[in-house]
């Protein structure tokens, strides 16, 4: 899926602001070193955020009262224990449209700065990181926290209530946001960003020192223009000026000694594929060795069998990585430094 974030503002406006301009260089700083900041919810600019009505500690007083026994107090433990979750996780606000002429002007200091596209995958799933996506729901009324949403730990529900729910004035936002566990600096893996819109009012200087600062990264650039007589935006695809950068985290990592598979002999004729695998997971930026190459058992038939892959990034995780045949010819045919 993708999803969208606009950033900051062009230095050609803010020879007389120099907050815009600190605001662009501290968004390009965090493109360049592949990170998010997730702030907390009051720092935010809607008043309203994570707000709901909380209708389960009046039941819980009352039980206390009622029936003082361990099991009512750590109820009232954990319940206490998420409402404070909402004051360390961060929000990360994004949204389904690079085509917003409200968020060009609210986000992006009046079209001056640019947009980022992110894969949404991508950018939740780097280094098994905790982090929740969710889809906001605009209504006119707040939503409500009750004791059977406590008793079923419904934890998406529970996620979406504190944190999914916001005033209908905001739905032309078209929010998705990513909930973080604490707030602050998030990394990520650098592929998620898949492309950068520059504003209409963006300085040239600006838009080349962007495509600088991420050039090797197969990044796609695109410039908004206004459609023709209409009050509608839309955006052209641009040449990268950096095109024949070299790779951004060029890396060749180690294969394991015994990592491919020689046993398996149902499909010992597509035993050349393992080796093209992990050729290609071994050029992965963050792969610090390959440790296993063999064939899935759990999802490989006769006729289509399925290559997996496990190999360790920093910090030490083992990820596994599934390659079709086709995705393996695909990919393999594309190294150029074998």
């Amino acid at each position: 899926m993708k999803v969208y974030k606009y950033r900051g503002g062009s230095t050609y406006y803010c020879e007389i602001d120099q907050e815009h301009k600190r605001i662009l260089e501290r968004d390009l700083e965090s493109l360049k070193a592949d990170y998010f900041w997730a702030p907390t919810r009051y720092t935010l600019n809607d008043p309203f955020e994570c707000l709901f009505k909380d209708k389960v500690s009046p039941v819980f007083n009352g039980l206390k009262q009622l029936f003082p026994s361990e099991n009512t107090h750590q109820l009232q433990m954990a319940l206490e224990s998420l409402l404070n979750f909402i004051d360390k996780s961060g929000i990360y606000s994004l949204s389904q449209t690079p085509l917003s002429e409200l968020l060009w002007s609210h986000y992006a200091y009046s079209h001056t700065g640019f947009c980022v596209e992110y894969d949404l995958k991508i950018l939740t799933k780097y280094r098994h990181q905790n982090l929740t996506e969710l889809s906001i729901q605009y209504n006119q009324q707040s939503p409500s926290i009750e004791l059977q949403d406590i008793l079923a730990n419904s934890n998406d529900l529970i996620s979406q209530k504190m944190f999914g729910y916001k005033s209908q004035a905001w739905s032309y936002e078209e929010e998705i946001r990513i909930i973080t566990p604490e707030y602050g600096r998030i990394d990520y893996d650098y592929r998620a960003v898949n492309a950068i819109y520059f504003g209409l009012r963006m300085d040239a200087q600006d838009k080349n020192l962007i495509m600088e600062s991420l050039k090797g990264r197969s990044i796609k650039y695109y410039q908004m223009i206004l459609k023709h007589e209409s009050y509608q935006l839309a955006y052209e695809p641009i040449e990268d000026l950096f095109l024949d950068a070299p790779p951004y985290k060029y890396n060749i990592a180690p294969i394991a000694d015994d990592a491919i598979d020689t046993y398996n002999k149902e499909f010992s004729e597509y035993q050349n594929y393992l080796v093209k695998a992990a050729e290609i997971v071994r050029r992965d930026p963050y792969c610090r060795r390959v440790d296993t190459v063999m064939f899935s058992n759990n999802k490989s038939t006769v006729p289509n069998p399925i290559v997996i892959v496990q190999y360790e990034i920093t910090p030490p995780y083992t990820y596994n990585h599934y390659l079709t045949l086709d995705e393996i010819d695909e990919q393999y045919s594309k190294i150029l430094d074998l």
